[in-house]
């Protein structure tokens, strides 16, 4: 899903021998929801894009992280009163 909004780029994995990291990750949002009453905002899609775009631009090195990031906490927080 990256690499469609990243297509110049390339992935490259390195592995540690020191890092473990269980194998599998099932995470879930039900527990949230039940105890807190909390909903995710963002699909799935939605936040794997915001989350690519903040990593390309890190390694573009031509961006202010600072403002870029402030950038998306904006439009976060607008969309986010348009769908409450």
């Amino acid at each position: 899903m990256i690499k469609k909004h990243w297509s110049d780029g390339k992935i490259l994995i390195k592995q540690k021998e020191s890092f473990k990291e269980a194998k599998l990750l099932q995470l879930n949002s039900k527990k949230s929801n039940k105890i807190l009453k909390w909903k995710p905002k963002l699909n799935l899609f939605e936040s794997i894009y915001i989350t690519g775009m903040w990593y390309k631009k890190f390694y573009d090195k031509k961006t202010n992280m600072y403002k870029f990031s402030l950038y998306q906490l904006e439009n976060y927080f607008v969309n986010v009163k348009k769908i409450l």
